[in-house]
């Protein structure tokens, strides 16, 4: 037989056997053509019908990422594609953060009144596309799928800001997302090329061998290597790569913001683990040669303490929301300061219990449309204890763990954060942290001020066209959605034993 040809038969035949592996990515393209076609034939009629196909298809992949990792994997994992992907514990545990992110926000644009009349099966597919960049992201271990997966997230999520073509507020925040995402995409794309210039590899493993040869340590490398992390500062929104992030957030809609605070930068956090974890410090010289525990450290040190003071600032809850979502990515930097197993099991347990109170917070938001004048205020707060007791007190709860208070879950991720920076010693960065957790206290406390020691005011407020709900109650779906996240964010607060169980069996096929 031709050696090409068998070549090619064999390659045929490893990525089908690699497809195998790939149920979950599978199952939500299925569930962007299943969307399209829905929408084709029902247009407008169908939008509620199209959300929930989009919710069917997420479940199901959640389902198959959760039976494949309860299932195992060969040795600590297993290379699919030639290299190009992993199927292990750290894929399967980011993607089912990423997808619970979609489906969660696919949750909030069922009764929203801005997409009411609108056709969203465009909306649900772009979303759905996003979600699987983002399951490719945690997977990625190839230069390569890192920018393609990338690029799938953010290409996907320019359109899904500025979806309400008649909000100028959208339509600017996409405009920025675009000109602020393309510019570090092509900065990120760089780093990668000089990468490949110097190593002549784009495998991430081949590049973690190559990092412990002396004759490979070059300054095009220390350039390439910051312009990569450049681009996953971006996605992450750490600072000084943050200027998207608060305009962003604020333009668009709620749903769509929830949605990015929690999906890409879990996404991200995936990306930057590989990278750094599996790649410059593998090596055994790569933190040495950039001094990556000093950067990581500076960096966490500027991003949480940047955002939050400004989010001191703020008047706007939404916009508060997006300097601490800054403010929460500085905390979770702080691992890489202290990169090792338990530094990799504080990161991923946080971002389990970030997804729960900073969707809830954001949830509690769109509860409030209608009830105020301006429901993304501050003063859309004012006196909320008394008119919505219950609402009031979720609210609570979810900026009391944001904060890091017990008994909630922000606490206990808090505590491990901290703990793996005192274990190896880093006194000085754990007390930063510390710090700016006092300063964000200033701010959430303000929000609990407002909403229960001042009186509302006397006023009329005229019900948005199309809305089905009355001003003087909370929509009851809107209502079982806060329970539904706030329950996890106290009961994971005293029982997260088996939490922790699920993130250390992800983090050992890292380390």
């Amino acid at each position: 037989m031709n050696p090409l040809s068998g070549l090619l038969s064999r390659t045929v035949l490893s990525n089908l056997e690699s497809l195998s592996w790939c149920g979950p990515e599978l199952l939500v393209l299925a569930g962007m053509l299943a969307v399209l076609l829905w929408d084709l034939f029902r247009g407008r009629a169908g939008s509620a019908e199209t959300a929930v196909v989009s919710l069917l298809f997420l479940a199901a992949a959640m389902v198959a990422t959760a039976v494949r990792w309860a299932g195992g994997f060969p040795g600590d994992g297993l290379l699919l594609f030639q290299g190009m992907m992993a199927a292990d514990g750290l894929a399967s545990f980011f993607k089912l953060v990423c997808l619970l992110a979609a489906f969660v926000a696919v949750l909030f644009t069922l009764r929203y009144d801005e997409y009411a009349g609108r056709s969203m099966g465009e909306f649900h597919t772009l979303l759905l596309g996003a979600a699987l960049g983002m399951c490719l992201m945690g997977s990625a271990t190839n230069f390569l799928m890192f920018y393609l997966a990338l690029e799938l997230v953010s290409y996907l999520s320019y359109p899904l800001v500025g979806y309400i073509k008649s909000d100028h507020r959208a339509s600017e925040a996409s405009l920025k997302y675009v000109l602020y995402g393309s510019i570090s995409s092509g900065v990120m794309v760089f780093g990668l090329s000089l990468l490949y210039g110097v190593t002549g590899t784009f495998s991430l493993t081949e590049f973690a061998r190559l990092l412990s040869n002396p004759l490979y340590l070059q300054p095009a490398l220390l350039v390439g290597l910051l312009l990569v992390l450049v681009g996953m500062g971006y996605k992450i929104a750490a600072v000084p790569f943050h200027f998207w992030c608060p305009d962003v957030y604020e333009g668009a809609s709620t749903p769509v913001t929830a949605f990015l605070s929690v999906g890409p930068k879990a996404a991200g956090f995936a990306l930057l683990s590989r990278f750094i974890f599996e790649g410059l410090l593998a090596g055994g010289r790569g933190a040495g040669l950039l001094g990556w525990e000093n950067i990581a450290a500076f960096l966490a040190v500027v991003t949480m303490t940047l955002g939050n003071l400004v989010a001191v600032q703020q008047s706007s809850v939404k916009r508060m929301l997006a300097y601490s979502s800054i403010a929460h990515a500085g905390y979770m930097l702080m691992v890489f300061a202290v990169p090792g197993e338990k530094s990799a099991f504080a990161l991923m347990f946080y971002l389990a219990v970030y997804l729960f109170m900073n969707l809830g917070a954001f949830l509690v938001v769109i509860a409030l449309r209608g009830k105020a004048e301006n429901e993304e205020s501050l003063e859309a707060f004012r006196g909320l204890g008394y008119r919505f007791p219950w609402l009031a007190v979720w609210m609570g709860v979810f900026l009391l763990s944001l904060t890091g208070l017990p008994p909630t879950a922000g606490f206990i991720g808090k505590l491990y954060l901290f703990a793996a920076l005192i274990d190896r010693h880093l006194y000085w960065l754990a007390i930063v942290g510390v710090l700016n957790s006092v300063v964000s206290l200033y701010y959430y406390v303000r929000v609990l001020k407002v909403m229960f020691l001042n009186q509302p005011e006397p006023r009329v407020v005229l019900q948005p066209v199309g809305a089905d709900v009355r001003r003087d109650r909370i929509d009851p779906y809107h209502m079982a959605l806060i329970w539904i996240l706030g329950v996890p964010t106290l009961v994971l607060g005293l029982f997260w034993s088996p939490l922790a169980s699920l993130v250390q069996a992800a983090v050992k096929g890292i380390f």
